[in-house]
This record gives C-alpha cells, sequence and structure tokens, in this order.
C-alpha cells in the first residue's frame, strides 16, 4: 500500500480552494449577465406599456 506523506495531505485541499475561486469567479459572471437581462426586460415591459397607450390613445380618436 502507498504510504501518504504531508504533501499529498494538503495537496487536495489546495485543489478544492482553487475550483471554489474558479466557481465564484464564475457565479459573478453569471449574476452580471441575469442583472444585464433584467435591465432588458424591465425595458420591454416599458416599451410595451408605451405602445399601448398609444393604442388606446388612438382607438379613443377613432370613438369620437
Amino acid at each position: 500500500m502507498a504510504e501518504i506523506d504531508g504533501s499529498l495531505i494538503f495537496e487536495t485541499p489546495r485543489s478544492i480552494q482553487s475550483r471554489l475561486d474558479r466557481m465564484d469567479t464564475t457565479l459573478g459572471e453569471v449574476r452580471s449577465e441575469v442583472g444585464s437581462i433584467r435591465g432588458h426586460m424591465i425595458a420591454t415591459e416599458s416599451d410595451i406599456r408605451n405602445i399601448y397607450g398609444v393604442l388606446a390613445a388612438k382607438t379613443i380618436d377613432l370613438s369620437a
């Protein structure tokens, strides 16, 4: 059976820490992209409300 020395014991936590750092960076990027998508959704909602407002005003003009 292979012997376990100190360097092998500490290598696993270093590897885990490296992976967690990459995950943290990736999560930050995803969070930023979700925020950007949210901004676009709000802008689209505002555009749709404006369209409905214009159409409602035109309908009132046609009714009169």
